[in-house]
């Protein structure tokens, strides 16, 4: 059923079947032509909403989604943000903002929700980081966290199970313009970076092998049925480009605020007095 509802909306915003993507090669077997056939979906961004994405899309069998990541998969990223901490040394694609899993991902890992924690959409997401490498408890605490550790693992595996089921990832792509056909997206203009490499894996026998990695040209059209745009807020340059596109943007709320820290002997006399605050060593 979800995956006649996403044949659905493709098709009402233009897709449905048309396999606009580039052709496969001749030794391809029978499942990668049949791969072929079904709607491509771009998905810009390998963050939380562009992996979602992907994935909801693949399980439903409906459409091929492709994920166009500026950056760099989580295991390079991990080593280009060492560099930038250890030696200054950065890259302006693989860094805290931009790579895979979005800029969440060196964070310390919490999750948090404004719209119910006991809603199905959140359970779902709860359950689908535990399919994929995440500890239980995260089910049942009430402050849920992952962290980095965990994140590495989640993505990598997320990102292998989205390849077995037919779905592209290509890292080091970053979109430079959005085509617009009669009102409708179809497709993006891509800068492959020196990095920039496509990962491609099919599942079914005699597909691919999960991981290739086929060298890329510096730039061109890929094509496809739809486009997802998942860039996250540190992507502004697509925004404006679809400022300059004419695209109907719209602005969002922003919150924003600050910390701040006091030498833990000031807040034991705030908090307990001059004579007890000296005694406490902990504030506990």
């Amino acid at each position: 059923r979800r995956a006649r509802e996403i044949e659905d909306e493709l098709a009402a915003f233009g897709g449905g079947g048309g396999g606009a993507g580039e052709e496969e090669d001749d030794d391809d077997d029978a499942d990668a032509s049949e791969t072929s056939k079904k709607p491509r979906v771009l998905i810009v961004g390998a963050g939380p909403a562009g992996l979602f994405c992907a994935l909801t899309l693949a399980r439903s069998g409906a459409c091929v989604p492709v994920v166009l990541e500026r950056g760099q998969p989580v295991e390079s990223r991990g080593r280009d943000i060492g560099a930038l901490i250890h030696r200054r040394a950065i890259d302006s694609e693989s860094n805290f903002a931009f790579g895979e899993g979005g800029a969440g991902t060196w964070s310390d890992g919490k999750l948090t929700t404004r719209i119910g924690r006991n809603s199905d959409g959140v359970r779902n997401v709860l359950e689908t980081f535990v399919e994929y490498g995440a500890p239980e408890k995260i089910l049942v605490d009430g402050s849920p966290h992952l962290g980095t550790d965990n994140l590495v693992r989640l993505l990598r595996n997320m990102r292998e199970d989205l390849r077995k089921l037919g779905g592209e990832v290509r890292f080091g792509a970053k979109v430079s313009k959005l085509n617009l056909e009669d009102g409708f997206a179809g497709g993006v203009d891509v800068e492959y970076s020196e990095r920039g490499a496509e990962e491609r894996g099919k599942g079914g026998k005699g597909g691919r092998g999960i991981g290739d990695e086929t060298p890329r040209p510096e730039s061109e059209t890929v094509r496809g049925d739809a486009v997802v745009l998942a860039t996250g807020h540190s992507a502004r340059d697509v925004f404006e480009e679809l400022h300059s596109s004419g695209v109907q943007l719209e602005p969002k709320g922003f919150a924003t605020g600050f910390r701040v820290e006091h030498p833990q002997g000031i807040i034991n006399r705030i908090q307990y007095g001059d004579e007890w605050g000296t005694a406490v060593v902990t504030g506990r």
